[in-house]
């Protein structure tokens, strides 16, 4: 398993929680699930796309992306 589609499978188990936000980035946060869903998608985009890295990225505080 590549390490995209292992951060792709965290990033599904977090949305549907059998994954805590906890375990990707730690306690502490207001809206944890949306910070660990936003590292887990840059941490996606940047390994995808090696030359035109993101340094950060916003979700909505349920973890998902947001929509037009």
């Amino acid at each position: 398993m590549n390490e995209v589609s292992k951060y792709q499978t965290h990033l599904i188990q977090l949305l549907t929680g059998t994954l805590a936000p906890r375990q990707f980035v730690g306690t502490g946060y207001k809206y944890p699930k949306s910070v660990a869903s936003a590292w887990l998608r840059k941490e996606i985009h940047n390994k995808q796309n090696p030359f035109n890295k993101v340094t950060q990225l916003f979700v909505q505080t349920n973890g998902a992306p947001f929509v037009s």
